[in-house]
């Protein structure tokens, strides 16, 4: 098919033919450019959304950080709670007897009958007394710890550690008394007795109160870093890809 043609005059006054373009071929691909967006936006509406998958309750991802973990009140919880109480004040008995027996004692002679001065002035006796007791009640307090972590803290939480604690200040009290009494009525009966000029062993005191604070810091700190590395080993198993 023939294109029709135009006559053009040139400058010079000869005629120049100039091919028209014909519309359609201008507007076809825009045309073709809209309907094919057109037919994308009809088969968007037309086709079926798929629904979404919901999961039961229960069975979803698990939490990284774990479920939250309730306070365990209970009669075995209770009941575990008192039995590391009263076991951590035994252990606090015997702690205070092991003072009376290691701790050094100041050396007295007796002036008159139920008065007595120190033989040496600047004695260490009473420093050394002191750090002893200092010693036994962070042993005491390892050993507690580590104890109640084991048998109730790991089974029953926050209650059995706090009666751990409860148990560690206890037994540090039960320390000092029982090591200050040991051997009190001996020591006031040869004070009374003795004559002027002998020499005896001065009776136990601990001087230094803020020592009774070591049983359960040390305790506290025991149960609660074998707790996190507990809860820090649960975590790493539970999580492959952390090794």
């Amino acid at each position: 098919m023939n294109e029709p043609t135009a006559a053009k005059p040139s400058p010079l006054g000869w005629p120049v033919k100039m091919r028209a373009t014909p519309k359609a071929w201008i507007t076809t691909p825009t045309i073709q450019i809209h309907t094919c967006v057109r037919a994308a936006r009809l088969r968007s509406r037309t086709q079926p959304q798929m629904p979404e998958r919901t999961q039961p309750p229960g069975t979803g991802r698990p939490d990284p950080q774990g479920p939250a973990r309730a306070i365990d009140v209970g009669p075995a919880a209770i009941g575990t709670s008192l039995a590391v109480v009263a076991g951590t004040a035994l252990l606090g008995i015997a702690a205070g007897y092991a003072w009376s027996q290691l701790a050094p004692r100041a050396l007295l002679m007796i002036i008159s009958p139920g008065t007595a001065g120190l033989v040496q002035v600047e004695t260490g006796a009473f420093i050394a007394g002191d750090a002893a007791f200092c010693l036994i009640v962070l042993a005491g307090g390892v050993v507690s710890g580590a104890l109640g972590y084991l048998v109730a803290v790991r089974k029953h939480g926050p209650v059995a550690m706090a009666a751990g604690l409860a148990g560690a200040l206890a037994a540090s009290y039960l320390a000092r008394w029982t090591g200050e009494q040991s051997g009190l009525t001996t020591f006031h009966h040869l004070l009374a007795t003795l004559p002027a000029g002998a020499h005896l062993r001065d009776s136990l005191t601990l001087r230094a109160s803020g020592a009774l604070a070591f049983w359960p810091l040390a305790a506290g700190l025991m149960a609660g870093g074998m707790t996190a590395l507990s809860k820090q080993g649960r975590d790493g198993a539970a999580d492959p890809s952390a090794v």
